[in-house]
């Protein structure tokens, strides 16, 4: 990666966890419990 764009590299890394988190949520409530607005 070492030509990787930085601004890919911290959007995929911030949003990584929020996808896990609401995955997760949907699974176990059957809801997804964040919204993400891209650009926010």
């Amino acid at each position: 990666m070492g030509n990787a764009d930085p601004l890919l590299i911290k959007g995929t890394s911030e949003g990584w966890p929020i996808l896990i988190s609401n995955l997760k949520s949907l699974l176990e409530t059957g809801e997804v419990a964040l919204e993400v607005h891209p650009g926010h």
